[in-house]
């Protein structure tokens, strides 16, 4: 839960870094919660127009921070932020960026965090 409040409070922080731990249990509790919204969007049946709306809102609020939490977990990973640019690829996109979101702190920067 930390780790997804840090996410949150470094809304627009594009020049830290993001360790591997942290960007992992972020993504895993920004899953939970969109999961949770969708199924109650689910259960709502057919008014869902106002529950749509919060979903949506909920998905705005939370992609500038979780974009930026990318940006720093590749450039702790020592990778180019132009790896973002495999999301466009269908599928393969994703799993290669998730790879490379993955890799380990590099050794260039473990003595230089910020």
């Amino acid at each position: 839960m930390k780790a997804y409040i840090r996410m949150f409070q470094n809304y627009f922080d594009f020049r830290g870094y993001t360790a591997r731990g942290d960007f992992w249990k972020a993504f895993l509790m920004h899953t939970v919660i969109y999961s949770i919204l969708g199924l109650v969007s689910m259960e709502l049946g057919q008014p869902q127009d106002q529950f749509n709306f919060i979903l949506g809102v909920y998905s705005l609020v939370s992609s500038i921070p979780f974009f930026a939490m990318i940006v720093r977990r590749l450039r702790d990973a020592r990778k180019s932020t132009a790896n973002l640019f495999w999301c466009l690829l269908p599928l393969i996109g994703q799993i290669v960026l998730v790879v490379k979101l993955a890799q380990p702190q590099a050794t260039f920067y473990k003595n230089s965090r910020v």
